[in-house]
């Protein structure tokens, strides 16, 4: 960027005064570089295009904390990421809730309490009238008349929401797929930017189910809320799914002003769903307030180029641009 954001970097530039700053940066970059690639879990000899492009990721990281970096870096460093990146060992035979409140505690340093899942996993069998796509009903009337439980943001984590039975989108789709796998129902999860729903998904029917209203829903509904076709719908597998529960702790430290905390929970994520946009669209907030500003840039400019029409990342960028005078990047949005 230019006008005080990002200047350009000359050849000359590049081979004298980066050489020695890139010396002085090189374990910062590290640990970037380390938290970028690490985005796959993959054999050394798989190298695919998604690999290549974590890879110039990297390098641009690398370059712009060499070369470019923030006048105003917060005095707080990013302190052992290339240590705290890798995830722990994550029991997967838990039920899918449980999992997530494993990763909540684990990253809030409490002990695990799942009292308050156990108890709605277990009224709800008498509830289950049977294992057709009418059970998402039957869950519905069960989670919101018996359980008391009302569509409202509380807070990102699992844990949080089941405490004062108030629960978006996220945590109310967790619950549901958490019913159906103690049935062994063909539930699955459907993430878009901003958006998660469910799915009944078997040979012969693939019908959209919206949590959040306890209704089925055609694709034209979503085309028109989400401004997404139908191949911009993402189904998650199982490991996929994780990622959702480091976004949402990432999310939780983000409002707590513990910004290093997020950011660590957001390369776990990675881990789990390397070109997730919503992950990146979450690290360029996260570093717009650690005011490094540069790296924003890089993470939501990656978060169009995962998914071009996401708006909400569009609204980042004009907002940063703005604030930092960056008038011709504006008109390039």
């Amino acid at each position: 960027m230019k006008n005080e954001c990002f200047k350009n970097i000359s050849i000359c530039h590049l081979v004298v005064g980066g050489l020695f700053c890139m010396i002085a940066n090189i374990l910062e970059a590290k640990k970037i570089l380390t938290s970028v690639v690490s985005l796959n879990n993959r054999s050394s000899k798989s190298f695919s295009l998604t690999h290549c492009r974590h890879l110039v990721l990297a390098f641009i990281f690398l370059l712009t904390l060499a070369c470019n970096k923030p006048k105003n870096k917060p005095s707080e460093i990013n302190h052992n990421l290339d240590e705290n990146t890798v995830s722990a060992n994550i029991d997967t035979s838990l039920n899918i809730g449980k999992l997530f409140l494993n990763i909540e505690f684990n990253a809030l340093n409490q002990p695990v309490n799942y009292a308050k899942l156990d108890t709605i996993l277990a009224h709800c069998t008498k509830n289950i009238q049977d294992k057709s796509s009418k059970s998402l009903i039957d869950m519905h009337q069960f989670l919101f008349e018996k359980q008391g439980i009302k569509c409202q943001t509380y807070s990102p984590l699992l844990s949080e929401s089941l405490k004062y039975g108030l629960l978006d989108c996220d945590n109310l789709s967790l619950l549901y797929l958490s019913i159906a796998e103690k049935y062994k129902l063909p539930l699955k999860a459907i993430v878009l930017p901003q958006h998660l729903f469910v799915v009944w998904e078997t040979e012969t029917d693939t019908l959209y189910y919206e949590t959040t209203e306890g209704a089925f829903k055609n694709e034209s509904y979503f085309k028109k809320r989400f401004f997404v076709q139908l191949d911009g719908f993402k189904v998650l597998k199982n490991n996929e799914l994780l990622a959702v529960a480091y976004l949402n702790v990432a999310q939780y430290f983000q409002l707590k002003g513990k910004l290093n905390e997020a950011q660590l929970n957001i390369y776990k994520g990675m881990e789990h769903f390397p070109n997730w946009e919503n992950l990146y669209a979450t690290l360029g907030q996260i570093l717009v307030e650690k005011n490094e500003f540069n790296l924003a840039e890089i993470a939501f400019k990656y978060a169009l180029e995962l998914n071009p029409n996401y708006n909400l990342v569009k609204e980042e960028l004009k907002k940063m641009y703005v604030f930092l005078g960056c008038y011709e990047e504006l008109q390039t949005l």
